[in-house]
């Protein structure tokens, strides 16, 4: 949602698996991950998460001298960049799908470089903010987990 990835569904594989999984990509900061089908959905890799992909994703790593992170996101998000997508989507059976060859050739329009920087210094401090609140979730969530655990197994007036 809103380029955001959803930490509490993210699963753990050994390691072995890890290096198969890693060996074509790992994803670092600021990497911009495209699910193929449903086609459009967008998030980014936070600050604090380096990992692998499965299936039926895309991974778009930007160029810094090029565009920023930050803004490509944004632009991915934008109704302009869903339009484009949803124009090079293929039409399946029950979902919507974008393959990697339809999603190299979408169309950006690139303001100056200039203007991508100025965006990029405003924006990450206000992306960064986000993602903290996001690891911060999480790390709540699992407290609560566990003293939900502790207090079914050891009962409330332990």
């Amino acid at each position: 949602e809103n380029g955001k990835i959803d930490l509490e569904k993210t699963s753990h594989i050994s390691q072995s698996d890890y290096v198969l999984w890693t060996s074509r990509i790992e994803v670092h900061q600021g990497d911009i991950v495209v699910i193929n089908a449903p086609a459009g959905h967008v998030a980014q890799i936070p600050y604090f998460l380096n990992g692998s992909i499965g299936r039926n994703l895309t991974v778009l790593r930007p160029k810094l001298d090029f565009v920023q992170p930050t803004f490509l996101l944004e632009y991915f998000l934008s109704k302009y960049m869903r339009a484009e997508i949803y124009k090079k989507c293929t039409t399946g059976t029950i979902l919507n799908s974008i393959n990697v060859q339809n999603i190299e050739s979408l169309s950006i329009l690139m303001p100056p470089l200039e203007v991508i920087e100025k965006f990029e210094k405003i924006s990450r401090p206000l992306r960064f903010k986000i993602e903290n609140n996001l690891q911060q979730n999480k790390i709540l969530t699992e407290i609560k987990n566990t003293l939900i655990q502790k207090f079914i197994k050891d009962g409330i007036d332990a």
